[in-house]
C-alpha cells in the first residue's frame, strides 16, 4: 500500500494514522511515497501511489469527479466526516486487490480539530514530535472512534500493537 506524502504535517499525520491501522490491524505493508503536493494527482492516476489521504474538493473536486467517473480513481469518502471538503482518494484497483482496505478508507471519519491540534505539534529535530508519534497520540486519545472504523478483530490487533509499544509502519518479524 503506497500513500502519497508531502511536506504537510496534517497529510503526514493522516498517512501515519491510516497506515498504522493498515499495518498492525490488516497486516499490509505501507510505504509513504514522497510526491510534491502538486504531483499527487499524476502519482495516483499513474499508479505510483495507491492512496491520497487529503484531496481538497475546493482545489481538486473537478479532477476527482472526472477521474471517478472515468473509473480511474475512487473517491473513498471524507477524511473528516460528511460535512468536510477533504476527501480520501484511491486507485480503482484497490477494490480488487485489497477490498478490506477500500472499505476501511470509506469508514474513516477523523476529528478534524484533533488532527489539526496534533499536526501543529509536529516538529523536526531530535526532540520534536514526529508524525508517527502524533498518530499514536490520536489513536490513544480517540480509541473508541478509531476502532469503530474497522471490524472487531482488526481493532483488537491495533490495540495489541499499541499496548506492545509498536510505533512504526514497519512490521518486523524476528527470525527464531
Amino acid at each position: 500500500m503506497r500513500f502519497a506524502d508531502w511536506t504537510d504535517d496534517e497529510v503526514s499525520l493522516l498517512n501515519n494514522l491510516l497506515g498504522y491501522i493498515i499495518v498492525w490491524g490488516y497486516d499490509y505493508k505501507v510505504d509513504l511515497i514522497d510526491v510534491n503536493e502538486s504531483g499527487y494527482q499524476a502519482a495516483l492516476t499513474g499508479g505510483a501511489v495507491d492512496v491520497v489521504a487529503e484531496v481538497p474538493k475546493a482545489d481538486a473536486g473537478e479532477w476527482l469527479a472526472a477521474q471517478s467517473s472515468a473509473g480511474a480513481v475512487v473517491d473513498a469518502g471524507s477524511a473528516f466526516g460528511a460535512g468536510s471538503d477533504i476527501r480520501i482518494a484511491s486507485t480503482a484497483s484497490l477494490k480488487q486487490t485489497a477490498p478490506e482496505i477500500a472499505e476501511f478508507l470509506r469508514t474513516v471519519s477523523a476529528d478534524k480539530a484533533a488532527i489539526e491540534r496534533l499536526a501543529a505539534q509536529i516538529t523536526g529535530g531530535r526532540t520534536g514530535v514526529k508524525p508517527n508519534v502524533a498518530a499514536l497520540m490520536y489513536l490513544k486519545d480517540n480509541e473508541t472512534a478509531c476502532t469503530s472504523w474497522v471490524p472487531k478483530p482488526v481493532a483488537e490487533e491495533v490495540r495489541a500493537a499499541l499496548a506492545a509499544g509498536k510505533t512504526s509502519l514497519l512490521r518486523r518479524n524476528c527470525i527464531p
